[in-house]
């Protein structure tokens, strides 16, 4: 360092400022500066070390994430133990780089774990989101109301949990009968999506009935605000009998392509825009490398199902992942979209599944009506997604 510091002191002012560039143009060259792919700085090799600090993608298959109290908060199907216990949560200001949550000095917290809720394994795939009553004829004080719901998978059927905070504990009260699934009809339920519809106001779960293969269907749901929360092991919601329609089923080439006898459609997740109704759903099996994303549109919360022509939106032709599906659609601070959804740990490997995220937009034309409040499209947008913008979310320590 010393005689660099002595050669450029007696060099003019000009080549000092060449040589200083060219001197870091050499250091990031030979791999003494790496980058995470943020492009800030990890950590400053020296020597001949070449070996880089990568930090570590989230582990999270079937996530979701949701936007509360100036940070956004994602859960999913855990990769190691913990899915026979309940679920982890995640928080994070960027985006990017996740911590997870703790209470106190517990590490090891699960937001919702299976002493205090329904199932005794295979957690997977839940929902976060708020209880909205806002128009409603049942709706209750907001001292007596929790503020978030968890609907989730457990022993293949599908149970809703309830908190006062984002980070939980996500509970059930124990009835007579001990902790209830939402269904009982003789079938087995998972992957559930609860859907407050913007015009009607009703409320929808959106899930998959194994029935001969992984099949799509919508209920109305019914709030039962009145006795849910005040000690009694009621739901807060029970399913309105006879509103069972099917939604979506593998039909398309891509949507089968090992030609399986129980072919898969799973992880649904709706979403309202101008006007038309959008059902983004997988397809295949979660450990074909062909898992992939496509959706379907309808101007009723309940179908008919249009699928998209073009197929599959995400899948490792236009991600470079193998096994890339089931997430959820979620809105950042700015209004943008983004897409959440795992993919396998590698080429070569399944599991642990890992996390990514995606920006998209809806493309619309063909603007027909407008009002002070919204604009109705007299058919439905082009999903758009920004594949030179896929992402892996990272574990920060």
């Amino acid at each position: 360092m010393r005689v660099l510091n002595s050669f450029l002191n007696n060099i003019s002012r000009r080549q000092k400022v060449k040589s200083v560039v060219l001197l870091a143009l050499t250091l990031v060259c030979s791999g003494c500066l790496l980058f995470n792919v943020k492009g800030q700085r990890v950590k400053s090799l020296s020597g001949n070390s070449t070996t880089p600090v990568t930090p570590d993608t989230l582990k999270i298959a079937d996530p979701t994430i949701f936007y509360a109290n100036g940070s956004y908060f994602l859960i999913g199907t855990s990769g190691d133990k913990t899915v026979t216990e309940g679920f982890k949560l995640y928080h994070s200001t960027d985006l990017i780089n996740w911590h997870r949550v703790e209470k106190g000095a517990n590490t090891d917290y699960l937001a919702l774990d299976s002493s205090h809720s329904f199932g005794n394994k295979g957690f997977w795939a839940p929902q976060l989101l708020r209880l909205d009553t806002q128009g409603r004829d049942e709706q209750k004080s907001s001292a007596q109301m929790p503020a978030f719901l968890l609907a989730y998978t457990a022993n293949e059927q599908i149970a809703v949990a309830h908190s006062s905070a984002i980070s939980g504990p996500f509970i059930q009260k124990d009835g007579n009968d001990g902790f209830l699934p939402l269904f009982n009809d003789g079938f087995k339920h998972i992957d559930p999506f609860i859907f407050t519809d913007p015009v009607s106001k009703k409320t929808f779960i959106y899930y998959v009935k194994l029935d001969h293969g992984n099949n799509i269907y919508v209920s109305e749901l019914k709030l039962n605000l009145k006795n849910s929360f005040a000690g009694q092991a009621n739901a807060p919601f029970s399913v309105v009998l006879n509103t069972e329609k099917p939604c979506i089923k593998a039909t398309e080439a891509w949507e089968n392509t090992a030609h399986a006898e129980w072919p898969v459609t799973e992880g649904p997740t709706v979403i309202y825009h101008k006007g038309f109704y959008y059902l983004f759903y997988s397809a295949n099996d979660f450990r074909n490398p062909d898992y992939a994303v496509g959706y379907a549109t309808a101007s009723s919360p309940t179908g008919p199902w249009v699928k998209a022509s073009s197929g599959p939106v995400i899948s490792k032709k236009n991600t470079g992942l193998p096994g890339s599906g089931h997430g959820d659609i979620f809105q950042d601070r700015s209004g943008a979209y983004y897409y959440v959804f795992h993919a396998h740990s590698s080429s070569a490997k399944v599991s642990p599944r890992k996390t990514y995220l995606i920006p998209f937009k809806f493309m619309d034309k063909a603007v027909s009506t407008k009002s002070s409040s919204s604009d109705s499209l007299t058919q439905p947008a082009r999903v758009q997604m920004d594949y030179q913008h896929v992402r892996p979310l990272l574990l920060a320590h």
